[in-house]
């Protein structure tokens, strides 16, 4: 997938949204992967910039009549403004669905007049600066702030060369997903062809196991050596246009271009970790800690620090400096051989942690105490441990 990553979106949406005045957002999240993540992601991201994010309306999966949630709104609406002893202002309804819910959602929203003195905000599934075509929904844009999105896509006369193909065969403007279609369709080729090269049968594995090296070699219209996520998607941050629409006309015109800043932003922070039940002169099983890099720095180590351990029985159980080790591996490959394991001397450690951005990884910790030591006490030994990063 090598449109802009929808992580990375759901950020640049939400600082687009505090760039609008929007300080209480009220979600409507679809009951699917795609929803749920990108409002979870959002969330964070608005928490950074100072937003307040309500518990969200959920919208099933293809439901074609969203009145009750249209009213729910309208509901949460007036006793925000109730609260604020009038029109409450700075309140945006963010839709964390597809253009087929948005559409529903209007329709309904129709029937509320206050909806129309709130500003809504979605990610890019009207295909702006595209005219909306929906009645329903242009409706909405005419009465209401609707703020969607697209890619600041780079401008170089290759695409323009492209964009310029498009509109004489389709007659109408492409928008930014043509253009990663075709970044797609090179780099299905490119794989396609090294595959041959290297003697392989056109095999959809072999195929599939060379696209992250094609990725890298993309030379395309939305840029060039091209990194992929755990997902597939296209790591690499952005710029977003975000449109506004037009009162009295619902046309789009352009209202501001927001793009992430380098930043360092690893999901750290401190946890008890429990090694259950350990034989002495044998390493504990794993305890695994998620990392997520919501960053668009590298992370290029982490730093871990731990309390003594603990553990039920006598307290003259001691375990020797460094019986604590720790790793770092990719997202999901805790199970995977070759960890390259490092002590906890003196309870301080740096693991080096090649993390690019946004990629998720685990951080793994096992007790290893000498032989003899004496932990054999019933019940888990457990350990306070923070975490820290150091970016580049």
């Amino acid at each position: 997938r090598l449109s802009l990553n929808d992580r990375y979106e759901a950020d640049l949406v939400a600082i687009a949204a505090s760039r609008e005045g929007v300080a209480t957002v009220i979600p409507v999240v679809r009951n699917d992967s795609y929803g749920r993540s990108y409002h979870a992601e959002f969330s964070r991201e608005a928490g950074i910039v100072g937003m307040g994010v309500l518990d969200p309306v959920v919208v099933p999966p293809g439901a074609a009549d969203l009145s009750l949630q249209a009213a729910e709104l309208n509901r949460r609406v007036a006793a925000l403004g109730a609260a604020a002893g009038g029109p409450a202002a700075g309140i945006g309804l963010f839709v964390a669905a597809t253009g087929a819910d948005l559409r529903a959602l209007a329709a309904s929203a129709a029937a509320y007049p206050l909806l129309a003195s709130v500003t809504w905000l979605e990610p890019g599934n009207l295909f702006a600066p595209l005219p909306i075509s929906d009645p329903g929904t242009l409706r909405l844009a005419a009465a209401a702030p609707l703020v969607s999105t697209s890619w600041a896509v780079p401008q170089t006369d290759r695409l323009e060369r492209v964009h310029a193909a498009l509109l004489s065969r389709t007659g109408s403007e492409p928008h930014h997903f043509s253009y990663a279609a075709y970044d797609a369709v090179l780099l299905l080729a490119d794989a396609i062809n090294r595959t041959a090269r290297a003697g392989g049968a056109y095999a959809g594995a072999d195929v599939a196991a060379e696209i992250p090296a094609a990725a890298g070699r993309l030379d395309g219209l939305l840029g060039a050596d091209v990194a992929l996520d755990a997902n597939g998607d296209r790591n690499s941050p952005s710029r977003l246009v975000v449109w506004r629409s037009e009162p009295g006309t619902g046309e789009w015109s352009e209202a501001d271009r927001v793009q992430l800043p380098e930043t360092c932003a690893i999901r750290l922070g401190s946890a008890a970790v429990a090694f259950g039940d350990v034989a002495p002169g044998a390493p504990s099983p794993a305890s695994v800690q998620t990392l997520t890099n919501a960053g668009t720095a590298q992370i290029t180590s982490v730093s871990v620090s731990a309390t003594p351990w603990t553990a039920p029985g006598s307290a003259s159980e001691v375990l020797a400096a460094g019986a604590t080790e720790i790793a770092v591996a990719a997202a999901g490959g805790a199970a995977g051989a070759g960890l390259a394991w490092t002590p906890l001397a003196d309870g301080v450690a740096a693991v080096a942690a090649p993390l690019g951005p946004l990629q998720d990884a685990e951080i793994l910790f096992r007790l290893n105490a000498p032989l003899g030591t004496p932990h054999s006490a019933a019940g888990p030994i457990s350990q306070a441990v923070a975490y820290s990063a150091s970016c580049s």
